[in-house]
């Protein structure tokens, strides 16, 4: 995940910086060198929340990431829908895709500052601690397009392209817990973003008697931006601290995914349609180094209908494959569990 944001420098600036607070609130706050782990950490948590909640097989989830000093709660809900079949001509067929996501996260950060300064020129030591938590909620939607492309009888290559929008709201309380006292206070941030996506997706397809074997690669970048994002600070007691309205920031995100994907019949039938299984194995890759997790496979399992017979009642769209089921996560210090609609590279 290769990210520019903005955000990490402004909170920096803020949580830091005693040229930006009033002389009295300026007592013992940390000074940017030793804000810069823990606002690059706030950043990281607001990418991961976005997209774990945008995940393409999920629509309900709950994970956990935790390292020796860092722990993060991630729920999720909201419908990521199949895509739909829309049949321009008998050759060529376009794809419709639409994602609403809502998510949350909380977080906890327990950090020591020895080695650095207060603003009033005092060294901090090993006994300068604090724990901060956070939250932080995220609401998007996505509206994509895609247009597969047989290079082969089995070969399928889809380029999509895709615009959304976002909304973050994130809290941070931090408060002293060592010897050393550091002034408590409080971090608001609020952006409106916008969101666009483009991703390329080689699928191929070998059928061997009833069993559908289908391995599959994508890549994918998504870049959002805040034409007016604010951060303010508040003190113990209500006093004020900096704020900073207005500002833009942005993010560009790139995830790399390679999975296997198996269906079958499960001879059954349900409502008159044929049900079938499905199982599938995801390798996630975000290189970089923002983001909280930068690898995850994700193995899920279904069952499900192909609803294609009832296009018409969908003004020409074809539904295909409806799929429910139950996918398990684990990954780079993260482990989880999501419910989804099936697997949708």
């Amino acid at each position: 995940m290769r990210t520019r944001n903005a955000i990490v420098t402004l909170i920096g600036l803020i949580a830091g910086n005693a040229a930006v607070l009033p002389a009295a609130h300026a007592q013992t706050t940390q000074t940017p060198a030793s804000i810069t782990s823990v606002s690059q950490f706030y950043s990281d948590v607001a990418i991961s929340t976005f997209n774990f909640s945008n995940g393409s097989a999920a629509n309900a989830g709950y994970a956990r990431y935790s390292t020796q000093s860092q722990s993060v709660t991630f729920t999720s809900s909201g419908l990521v829908l199949p895509e739909y079949q829309y049949k321009i001509d008998s050759e060529r067929t376009l794809l419709i895709g639409l994602d609403l996501g809502y998510a949350t996260a909380t977080s906890t950060v327990t950090g020591t500052f020895a080695g650095s300064t207060s603003p009033n020129g005092v060294p901090l030591t090993s006994n300068a601690v604090t724990r901060e938590t956070g939250t932080f909620r995220d609401v998007n939607v996505r509206l994509s397009l895609g247009y597969p492309i047989e290079l082969d009888d089995n070969l399928i290559l889809t380029p999509r392209a895709g615009i959304g929008y976002m909304n973050e709201i994130s809290t941070r309380n931090r408060i002293s817990i060592g010897s050393q006292s550091l002034q408590n206070d409080r971090l608001d941030f609020n952006a409106d973003y916008l969101v666009s996506q483009v991703s390329l997706t080689l699928r191929y397809n070998l059928h061997y008697g009833e069993l559908d074997v289908s391995p599959a690669f994508s890549v994918e970048n998504i870049f959002a931006y805040t034409p007016n994002a604010s951060i303010t600070q508040t003190f113990a007691g209500g006093m004020p601290g900096a704020r900073a309205l207005g500002f833009t920031g942005w993010y560009d995100s790139m995830l790399y995914r390679e999975g296997i994907e198996m269906t079958g019949p499960l001879h059954a039938k349900a409502f008159n349609h044929d049900l079938k299984w499905q199982t599938y194995l995801v390798a996630n890759q975000a290189p970089g180094n923002v983001g909280l997790y930068h690898w995850a496979f994700e193995a899920g399992v279904a069952i499900g209908v192909n609803a294609s017979d009832a296009k018409n009642l969908l003004f020409g769209f074809d539904p295909g494959d409806l799929f429910i089921g139950v996918a398990y996560v684990i990954g780079d210090h993260i482990s989880g569990a999501k419910l989804n609609l099936g697997l949708r590279f």
